[in-house]
């Protein structure tokens, strides 16, 4: 990530590069700032007028996964010298009902439920617990739908 910076000295390369490492190192990412590209001035209407961006807003992959349609804005326009910056964290809508599994106690009895685990469990190769478990989740919650659409029949 490089500095923003109109007019001034630039800033010393290895506090540059410090900076991006200690970025790379916390595997963050920066959010992309929408309007004006500097948050601070000085020296407006002069010859030794300079801005830069010097206020960021920093997150996760899997931060930016859960609010992939983020804005960042540039709210420029106070008397001061700094601008604010206001982080809008947009949530996608979803139109459909999302599901979220559940476990029947009542799948326990059913021999192939311990079947459906064993395969989900060992189709996912590696130690990579969660893929384990959604797989699982998976296998269960289609075989499930079905013994559930006739349960009471069944019983």
């Amino acid at each position: 990530m490089a500095l923003d910076l109109i007019g001034g000295e630039p800033y010393s390369d290895w506090l540059i590069e410090g900076f991006n490492a200690a970025i790379h190192d916390a595997n963050l990412v920066d959010i992309e700032l929408s309007g004006h590209q500097f948050t601070w001035e000085r020296g407006q209407d002069t010859e030794g007028w300079m801005e830069c961006r010097l206020d960021r807003a920093l997150t996760t992959e899997n931060w930016l996964n859960l609010f992939p349609m983020v804005k960042l804005y540039n709210l420029k326009g106070a008397p001061s010298d700094h601008s604010a910056i206001l982080l809008v964290p947009r949530v996608l809508k979803h139109n459909a009902r999302t599901y979220r599994f559940k476990f029947e106690n009542a799948w326990t009895t059913e021999p192939m439920c311990e079947t459906l685990v064993r395969e989900g469990w060992t189709c996912v190769q590696g130690n990579n617990i969660q893929e384990k478990i959604k797989m699982c989740s998976d296998k269960l919650a289609s075989w499930g739908k079905e013994i559930t659409e006739n349960f009471i029949g069944r019983i």
